[in-house]
């Protein structure tokens, strides 16, 4: 039978069983394609974003009387280096002025009033914290500490780990407002801890918008 193979006339003077292995291995082919694309496509994404794996959701507490606090001043976070709790808190800057919740101090006004009271700029008390805040002419103060910002071996692979405790200071009487805390790992051995940072911070204030827009719900 060398005639081409025709599906809709087969099983005529040609003996369909010859062409059974033929079928079996080109259905074959078709998974096998078929398999490998969901691995490429539907799987663990091709680009080296922070994909995110929260160790837990972001925790906030709020106390009553925030919504009094309109203007932040933001300081750097506490960290094992002055470059990574300047980088965290730029990052709460960048968040803060999208959500549009307060009106933020100038850092230039910030590091002209620690300049002159000869303060340093991260690891302040939180009572020292509303004092800067005050000087600034500011009605509360963010503030916090980065435990973690670096990585980790897990099966074999490194993997950048990231935890952020941020908290806002009532400058008028040293009162925590609200707090917002987050610990994650990233999935994509790729992933630097400044990526991951980004996005830890991005679900914390994502979390923390939520709660400030219906406060009664968690005080």
């Amino acid at each position: 039978c060398l005639r081409p193979l025709d599906l809709r006339t087969i099983g005529g003077d040609c003996n369909v069983s010859i062409f059974r292995p033929f079928l079996a291995m080109a259905a074959a082919v078709c998974l096998c394609a078929l398999a490998c694309g969901c691995c490429c496509f539907g799987g663990r994404s091709q680009d080296s974003g922070a994909s995110l794996k929260p160790l837990r959701k972001p925790t906030v507490s709020i106390q009553r009387g925030h919504e009094a606090v309109q203007k932040v001043a933001v300081l750097p976070f506490k960290a094992q280096s002055d470059l990574a709790g300047a980088s965290v808190a730029d990052l709460f800057v960048t968040e803060i002025l999208g959500s549009h919740h307060y009106e933020l101090v100038e850092r230039s006004q910030i590091g002209k009033v620690l300049s002159e009271s000869e303060l340093t700029l991260s690891g302040l008390s939180d009572a020292k914290a509303a004092e800067v805040g005050s000087m600034m002419g500011a009605d509360g103060v963010v503030i916090g500490t980065v435990s973690e910002y670096g990585t980790m071996t897990a099966n074999g692979r490194t993997y950048a780990v990231v935890s952020i405790v941020a908290r806002m200071i009532d400058s008028r009487n040293g009162k925590i407002m609200w707090s917002v805390d987050l610990a994650a790992r990233a999935d994509n051995p790729d992933t630097i801890p400044s990526e991951l940072a980004r996005q830890v911070v991005h679900e914390m204030m994502v979390e923390l918008n939520r709660v400030l827009l219906n406060p009664q719900r968690y005080y």
